[in-house]
């Protein structure tokens, strides 16, 4: 992901700043710090889905075989 992907916006009437990312909103923040802050998370966190599902825990409960 690249800086070019993420937009930081200010909505003057609620004085907080939303973060978009490909033209989707993602999140908002009180200050432009946080705001920039959250987009450098955002810019760091991997995409790849593969590593994504190998990280995540296990799935818990019987697995049944399908007939």
């Amino acid at each position: 992901m690249s800086p070019a992907d993420i937009e930081i916006r200010r909505v003057p009437g609620d004085n907080i700043y939303d973060v978009f990312v490909n033209g989707r909103f993602r999140d908002f923040y009180n200050t432009f710090g946080e705001a920039a802050l959250g987009a450098e998370k955002i810019m760091q966190k991997s995409t790849d889905v593969i590593s994504q599902w190998k990280d995540a825990p296990p799935k818990k409960g019987k697995v049944r075989a399908r007939r």
